[in-house]
């Protein structure tokens, strides 16, 4: 199989797991303030050690720093995020997620988790092995050329 065949064959793999991702993105959560961008910026924090600076955060999620400051506000109006200016350059603002904030973030990551399970579970028989075993794969390769 070709690099042409083999990227076609990731694209539509992406797209299928984009719209898998699509559908998990329905509101999660009674308190109507626990949006799905919310909560991806809190997951994204948390994934960072609970505390990560706005451009970091900025850079990650692929959005505006203007735009993730006013977001970043109501995190901290709803006590789920705390800013700390940082003592040696004054030009860095860290966010760090609050016990709450972290009990949020933890929500959505189960939730993530379940919905997950749900898509999966119309598989069956040797194809569950087969998949598990194609993710080792394919995780393998990926962590191997990719930087992090």
């Amino acid at each position: 199989m070709g690099k042409k065949d083999i990227s076609q064959l990731f694209e539509e793999n992406l797209l299928i797991i984009k719209k898998m991702g699509d559908a998990m993105s329905v509101p999660v959560f009674d308190d109507k303030e626990k949006t799905p961008q919310r909560v991806k910026i809190l997951l994204s924090i948390l994934d960072a050690g609970g505390r990560s600076l706005l451009r970091d955060i900025a850079k990650r999620e692929d959005v505006s720093a203007a735009s993730l400051c006013i977001m970043l506000k109501k995190l901290e109006q709803k006590g789920w995020v705390e800013r700390e200016i940082d003592k040696e350059d004054r030009r860095n603002t860290y966010y760090i997620l609050t016990n709450d904030g972290r009990d949020v973030a933890n929500e959505g990551m189960e939730y993530l988790r379940y919905m997950i399970r749900t898509a999966l579970e119309p598989i069956k028989g040797d194809d569950v092995e087969r998949f598990a075993d194609a993710l080792v794969v394919i995780n393998e390769i990926l962590r191997k050329y990719t930087k992090t």
